[in-house]
């Protein structure tokens, strides 16, 4: 493959991912090299092009792609036509990625970089470490991988700990759990805790809300929406349990039972068909009545499905399995 037919079937941002490297998905926002140590933003992007104003280095996608790796670029596209013409990477026009669309447009006019960290690809043992970790059954494994597809599911070092984390291409919110199952120990003012959220992190946004879906798909599909991590995890196994013809829902969830649901968020799920599981206790009751409350506002349809007392929808899954709790994510 030429570079021309890669140029034409790759952006910058595509090749980044490729590389390990997620770049702020909005031209002319300021962020940090990832190719170098850099303590103060002093990158940008436009009309596809990478520029470091501190090194004077202006970089094109296979140019970018050959840096992050360190290959020569002859090497670089040798190896990115491995990859277009092997599927492991489809053409950009291809990809399911999110179109700006005018909600999208809303909730971007913040001009932060959002919640960073350096996420890399999920090995087989991090999946396992996730399905141990959370006493899921071993066919959870295929919605781990298509959380991790969707760019909800992450991996990275927190605090020195190997951990998985839940965020979006939004990147307004990010958090943490070690894959060991331990919790986090206690820093500074922040004491033992078993997820960390990330520095910057919007708590009123339902995370998982902007994954890598098309536009089109987005604004079709019904919302599940529950309550932390764990669920969200949860709630993805109980979707890849379906024949393929009928995964027809988003998992997104709140991470907290104080939290509310952000106007940015307001208005992209505005009309939708939502239904929310409320996890069996007296917040989650609570929390779930004030999300239908903000919903139902916004002329959604909402329907609101209780767990039986003290379980949430991971304990569900857990004791019952995937099959058994489709009733309770299905509209």
């Amino acid at each position: 493959m030429t570079c021309a037919e890669i140029k034409n079937r790759l952006t910058l941002r595509e090749a980044a991912r490729l590389a390990g490297h997620d770049l702020p998905e909005r031209d002319g926002v300021r962020f940090c090299s990832p190719l170098r140590p850099d303590r103060h933003p002093s990158c940008t992007i436009k009309d596809e092009v990478f520029a470091d104003w501190s090194t004077g280095q202006h970089l094109d996608a296979i140019a970018f792609y050959a840096a992050a790796r360190g290959l020569e670029t002859s090497a670089a596209v040798h190896e990115l036509g491995d990859k277009l013409g092997g599927g492991d990477a489809r053409p950009a026009e291809k990809r399911e990625s999110i179109v700006h669309t005018k909600s999208e447009q809303l909730f971007r006019k913040d001009t932060r970089p959002g919640v960073m960290f350096e996420g890399r690809e999920g090995a087989d043992e991090d999946f396992s470490a996730i399905l141990a970790a959370r006493r899921l059954p071993d066919q959870a494994a295929d919605g781990l991988h298509l959380a991790h597809y969707l760019r909800v599911l992450h991996f990275a070092e927190v605090g020195g700990f190997a951990c998985w984390l839940v965020s979006d291409e939004s990147r307004k919110l990010a958090e943490a759990r070690r894959l060991d199952g331990e919790p986090f120990p206690a820093v500074g003012t922040l004491g033992e805790r078993k997820a960390h959220t990330l520095r910057g992190s919007v708590k009123s946004w339902p995370v998982g809300l902007l994954p890598r879906l098309s536009a089109d798909r987005h604004r079709r599909v019904p919302i599940v929406l529950v309550e932390g991590g764990p669920d969200l995890l949860a709630a993805f196994a109980v979707l890849s349990a379906l024949p393929m013809s009928e995964r027809d829902f988003l998992p997104v969830a709140m991470l907290g039972s104080a939290a509310t649901i952000g106007p940015d968020a307001i208005e992209i799920l505005s009309r939708r068909e939502v239904v929310i599981i409320a996890q069996g206790d007296k917040a989650g009751a609570e929390a779930s009545q004030r999300w239908a409350g903000q919903l139902t506002k916004a002329a959604c349809t909402v329907r609101v499905r209780e767990l039986p007392e003290g379980l949430d929808l991971n304990d569900a899954v857990t004791r019952h399995g995937l099959k058994a709790c489709i009733g309770i994510v299905k509209l």
